[in-house]
């Protein structure tokens, strides 16, 4: 049909070459292409595209390089097809060519660092943009929730320019409602207290998923919301470590001390080795229960019957608090002598009330009269 039109202006042989270039003819539009009596820059621009979109980034340089004249969406075009064949340094040199730079042409360039993994310019790049959108928030969301920094993902999250008008509109505005933005969402709503939107979300996702449930668990643990967590964990069709380390966690914050213990319990007879996550929450529990045998029985568990290699200061100070909690003030300043940790304020602090409330016996005021001047900072004195 184009053959028969006489005397086609250049509008027309540009209309036909896109027509090609969109239906994935592009041999068909690079034969019109060679045969334009003149060529305008929306041909030009939709021969690099189409190359550019067929990941034929050698066709598309020579497109570039050869045109008379570009503009900006020439430029982009160019520093997207780069970017789809992750190679980030030549993305780079196009984006420091470019004589005009736009939201798209920034937007191109974050999603690049994002894709090749390269977060932390992701993140440099986002907060160097003189304006953004949610595309770019979305791409360096996804990057840091692939690589898990789902805490880092998170704070990114609300800082979402729309994050003021609700994190539900957040979603509603992007581009695409993959899992990782179904569970950013979700955590969102959780940890800004308004569970019950949370749990609807929850219900709405297409693809649940266990780190859906591990999201919404580690949200509410964070804000202390006891009941919410502990039903989240019931209702789950399956359950990691992490699922039941969320839970932990959010029960001791809350002082359920022994709730923890019947979930360490069960965690073991479902099969689910703790890591020292788990056993920071469990002594930390039978020390404010007071079950110093317990908690000492775990304390040695961690190497010899669960391989979780040496305690760390957050265990041992664990256990200089279950000590002196249980009288023992003496074992618990001699724990801290042969700990390989120098004694942090919450130790010294922990080992100073326990020998206050003691004082009046024989090793609660010797170990008060021992206790290294060094470890008396403002914060310690606090505790005595």
């Amino acid at each position: 049909m184009f053959s028969d039109i006489q005397d086609a202006d250049v509008v027309a042989w540009s209309a036909m070459i896109q027509a090609y270039a969109r239906n994935g003819q592009l041999e068909c539009a690079e034969v019109l292409f060679d045969r334009m009596p003149e060529r305008n820059l929306v041909a030009w621009n939709t021969m690099l595209a189409g190359n550019a979109a067929s990941r034929n980034q050698e066709r598309a340089k020579e497109l570039f390089d050869a045109m008379p004249v570009r503009d900006v969406i020439s430029w982009t075009t160019m520093l997207q097809a780069f970017s789809v064949g992750f190679n980030i340094s030549k993305v780079k040199n196009v984006f420091d060519s470019m004589p005009e730079l736009s939201l798209v042409t920034w937007t191109a360039l974050v999603a690049a660092n994002a894709k090749v993994g390269d977060l932390g310019q992701a993140l440099l790049l986002l907060d160097l943009m003189p304006q953004r959108s949610i595309v770019p928030f979305n791409c360096v969301v996804a990057g840091l929730c692939q690589h898990g920094y789902l805490d880092l993902a998170l704070s990114v999250f609300h800082s979402m320019p729309e994050w003021n008008l609700a994190a539900v509109e957040v979603f509603d505005a992007a581009p695409f409602h993959n899992l990782v933005m179904w569970n950013l969402t979700v955590a969102a709503n959780a940890q800004s207290g308004d569970l019950s939107r949370a749990l609807e979300l929850l219900t709405m996702i297409p693809e649940k998923s266990i780190v859906t449930h591990n999201v919404v668990l580690e949200s509410l643990g964070k804000i202390g919301h006891y009941d919410g967590a502990l039903k989240c964990f019931e209702k789950m069709p399956a359950r990691d470590r992490t699922s039941w380390n969320s839970t932990l966690a959010a029960v001791t914050k809350r002082g359920h001390f022994g709730t923890a213990i019947d979930l360490f319990t069960r965690m073991s007879v479902e099969g689910s080795n703790p890591d020292p996550m788990t056993m920071a929450s469990i002594l930390a529990a039978f020390s404010h229960l007071g079950g110093v045998f317990h908690a000492r029985s775990c304390f040695h568990s961690m190497v010899a019957d669960f391989g979780l290699g040496r305690p760390s200061l957050e265990h041992y100070c664990c256990m200089v608090d279950a000590l002196g909690r249980a009288g023992r003030v003496h074992d618990a300043k001699e724990l801290l002598d042969v700990m390989p940790f120098f004694p942090d304020e919450l130790a010294a602090g922990s080992l100073a009330a326990a020998a206050k409330v003691h004082e009046r016996s024989s090793s609660g005021a010797s170990v008060i009269d021992q206790l290294a001047p060094g470890w008396f900072t403002e914060e310690v004195f606090s505790w005595i």
